[in-house]
């Protein structure tokens, strides 16, 4: 058995466990012990990216090698798949130990992220890389956000039953997809008329129903509080309580709904098809 160095390798050997190994990993990240080695974060998010580069360029050796022989054809292509196939796992695990980290609220100097991105970062994994910057001001991230049209209907639900003020086009441009020459961080904020509960639960529900990338729902609370307003004393005081009793279900104080929650539910059944579609594509 090849031994096993990295988290990640560690993730792939028992992927039952794959989840625990990232919430542990990222709880001890988020306070270190004083003789933890320096780096480790970078290290472990690099080493994926590494092997993706490994395999990428042993699939073009091979392709090489076998160039003009016809009878080989078939061989390169279904090595080729199996390549492919190997680095498209990687993604989802370096997604899961970015968002652990989120999780945690560790976050990333300019120069971790370099130093990771030096190794070569696709798009999608460059965004969950780039939500943990330090001193980034929170947003949903675009493959993460909902059409439009779904957002605007949230909205006109939320309106309707009194949780919220604030005019649609703010709400959209927090939660629903940008255009390119538009603000990734308005400034404008809404107010959530209901209780706190209600709007940890939101956040929850709301979370739950959002495009993901393979990898679970994840839970972008500081963008969440800022898009109406919460200082962070009372996200980390009474939101972050909240949230923690209706997403943990191994807390002895887990809640799965608050008053009013139904009504929430029922607004965000307007969320179906383009979510579904966006998150297939992501896939």
């Amino acid at each position: 058995m090849e031994e096993l160095k990295y988290l990640y390798q560690y993730m792939q050997e028992f992927p039952d466990k794959r989840g625990k190994f990232a919430r542990d990993w990222a709880k001890g990240m988020a306070a270190p012990p004083t003789n933890a080695a320096p780096g480790q974060i970078v290290e472990e998010l690099a080493a994926i990216l590494k092997r993706k580069n490994e395999l990428q360029a042993d699939a073009k050796r091979l392709a090489k090698f076998y160039e003009g022989i016809p009878s080989a054809t078939e061989f390169v292509e279904l090595s080729q798949g199996l390549y492919n196939d190997l680095c498209r796992e990687l993604d989802p695990l370096f997604i899961e130990l970015c968002r652990a980290l989120y999780a945690e609220g560790v976050t990333l100097t300019e120069g971790e992220i370099s130093a990771i991105s030096r190794q070569g970062l696709p798009q999608r994994l460059a965004e969950e890389v780039n939500v943990l910057k330090r001193d980034k001001i929170a947003t949903i991230p675009a493959n993460e956000r909902l059409t439009r049209q779904s957002t605007a209907a949230i909205y006109n639900g939320l309106s309707r039953e009194g949780l919220i003020s604030g005019d649609c086009e703010t709400f959209c441009d927090h939660f629903g997809e940008m255009a390119d020459d538009k603000a990734k961080a308005p400034a404008k904020a809404l107010e959530w008329l209901g209780t706190m509960a209600q709007f940890a639960y939101f956040i929850w529900a709301l979370s739950k129903r959002m495009p993901r990338a393979g990898c679970g729902y994840v839970i972008r609370e500081k963008a969440f509080c800022r898009a109406f307003g919460i200082e962070e004393k009372k996200r980390r005081n009474i939101i972050s309580p909240y949230l923690n009793e209706y997403r943990n279900e191994y807390n002895p104080k887990h809640r799965e709904r608050c008053k009013g929650s139904e009504t929430i539910d029922t607004i965000l059944e307007c969320i179906s098809g383009p979510e579904s579609s966006k998150q297939n594509a992501e896939s």
